[in-house]
C-alpha cells in the first residue's frame, strides 16, 4: 500500500521523471558519497551544490505560486478597497437618513402623540388596501351600467367603468387631503373642498342614473319605481365616496408624509448598507480562500524539498566507507541558517505570516524577548 501510494506520487508530481526527482537524489547522492574524500565532508560549513542547487530550484516554484497569489490578490484588494469607500459613505448616508427620520417623527407626535410613528407604514398599506377594496365594489355595478349604451361586455366598456370608479376615488383623495388641511383656516383648502364635491356629487348621480337606466330597460328585470333606484344608487355611491374621503384624511394627518418617506428612504440605505456589508465580507472570505491555497501549496513544495534532502543523506551515507559511517554525521551546514546554505526552503512572508490589514499577534516567546524571522518561522513550522 505504502509503494502504490509512493508511485502515485510521483506520478502526480512528477517527482521521477524530471530534475530533482527521486531517482535523480539518488544517483547524485551516491555518487557524492562514493567519492574520494567523499561529498560532503564531516566539516563542511557549506552544503554541497547539488543540495544548493535543488534549493534554489524549490524557491523558484515557491516564488512562481507568490507571484500568482499576489496578480490574483491584487483584484480583490481593489475590490474590498471600493467596496470599503462604498460601505463608508452607505454609513454616512445612513446616519444622515436616520437623523432626517428622527426629526420627521419629533414633527408628527407635536401632532399626535399618542399615534406611534412606526405604525405609519401600516397605516398606508392599510389605505391601499381599502381602496383597492372599494374599487372592486364600485366597478362591477360600473360595468353593468355601461351595457346601455349597447356595449357587450368589451374592452372599451371595461375600461370606462375603471375610469369612474377610479375618478370617484381619487376626488375622494384629495378631498381627505383638503379636508385635513382645513377649509375653516385655509382657503385654498375650502375652495378645493367646494370643487371636488361638486364634481363627486355630478360623478355619483350621472352613474346613479345609468344604473336606473339599465335596470330599467333590463326586459329580464321588472321594476317599476325608478326613483327610488336612484336614490339609492346614489346613497351608495355617497357611501363610498365618504368613506374613501374618510381614509384619505386618516392616511395625509399632519406629518405623516414626512415619516412615510423618510422611513422608506431610511430602508433603502439600511438595505444598501447591509448588501455591501455582505458583499464586503464574501470578498473578504474568497481573498482568504486563495491565500490558503496558495500557502497550502508553497508548503507541499517545502515538504517535497524536505523529504529530497533527507534521502540524499540517507543515500550518501550508505554508499560511505566503513571509516566514515563511525559516529555521528552532522556537518556545520545543518546548524547554519543563512540563505546560501540552509536546505530548507525559504517561504516568503506571506506564506510565513498571514494576509491581514491588522498586525498578527505576538506569540508568548515573542512578547518574551526572543524574537524569530519570517524564514525561521516557516523553517520551524516546517521541521
Amino acid at each position: 500500500m505504502a509503494w502504490t501510494k509512493s508511485l502515485w506520487e510521483g506520478l502526480s508530481y512528477g517527482w521521477w521523471f524530471h530534475a530533482y526527482s527521486r531517482w535523480d537524489v539518488r544517483r547524485q547522492a551516491e555518487r557524492d558519497g562514493k567519492l574520494n574524500p567523499p561529498v560532503p565532508a564531516a566539516n563542511d560549513a557549506v552544503a554541497p551544490w547539488y543540495l544548493g542547487a535543488m534549493k534554489e530550484h524549490f524557491d523558484n516554484i515557491v516564488r512562481g505560486i507568490l507571484g500568482t497569489l499576489q496578480k490574483s490578490d491584487q483584484e480583490h484588494r481593489t475590490r474590498i478597497g471600493e467596496l470599503e469607500r462604498e460601505k463608508t459613505a452607505a454609513a454616512e448616508e445612513l446616519k444622515r437618513r436616520d437623523e432626517v427620520y428622527a426629526k420627521a417623527c419629533d414633527h408628527f407626535k407635536t401632532y399626535y402623540p399618542d399615534i406611534p410613528p412606526r405604525s405609519v407604514k401600516n397605516q398606508v398599506a392599510g389605505y391601499l388596501l381599502i381602496t383597492a377594496f372599494l374599487f372592486l365594489l364600485e366597478w362591477p355595478m360600473n360595468f353593468s351600467a355601461f351595457k346601455l349604451f349597447g356595449d357587450h361586455a368589451n374592452a372599451l366598456t371595461a375600461a370606462t367603468s375603471a375610469c369612474v370608479g377610479g375618478a370617484l376615488l381619487v376626488l375622494a383623495h384629495f378631498l381627505g387631503i383638503a379636508w385635513e388641511k382645513g377649509p375653516l383656516k385655509d382657503r385654498r383648502a375650502m375652495v378645493d373642498m367646494i370643487v371636488l364635491c361638486l364634481l363627486a356629487v355630478l360623478v355619483i348621480f350621472s352613474v346613479a342614473q345609468l344604473r336606473t337606466a339599465y335596470l330599467v330597460n333590463n326586459p329580464e328585470v321588472a321594476i317599476h319605481d325608478s326613483a327610488t333606484l336612484m336614490r339609492a344608487f346614489a346613497l351608495f355611491n355617497i357611501m363610498l365616496f365618504g368613506c374613501a374621503a374618510f381614509l384619505s384624511r386618516q392616511r395625509h394627518k399632519t406629518g405623516i408624509e414626512l415619516v412615510h418617506f423618510a422611513q422608506k428612504a431610511l430602508d433603502r440605505c439600511r438595505a444598501r448598507y447591509h448588501h455591501l456589508e455582505k458583499e464586503l465580507s464574501v470578498q473578504k472570505q474568497r481573498r482568504e480562500s486563495l491565500r490558503v491555497a496558495s500557502e497550502t501549496e508553497a508548503h507541499r513544495v517545502t515538504d517535497q524539498h524536505l523529504e529530497l534532502c533527507k534521502l540524499y543523506h540517507m543515500y550518501n551515507r550508505r554508499v560511505r566507507s566503513a571509516q566514515e559511517q563511525e559516529g555521528a554525521f552532522c556537518p556545520p551546514y545543518f546548524e547554519t541558517n543563512k540563505v546560501n546554505t540552509n536546505l530548507l526552503v525559504s517561504l516568503p512572508r506571506h506564506f510565513a505570516e498571514r494576509i491581514l490589514d491588522e498586525p498578527a499577534e505576538k506569540s508568548p516567546e515573542q512578547e518574551g524577548g526572543s524574537e524569530e524571522t519570517p524564514r525561521s518561522l516557516s523553517v520551524s513550522a516546517a521541521q
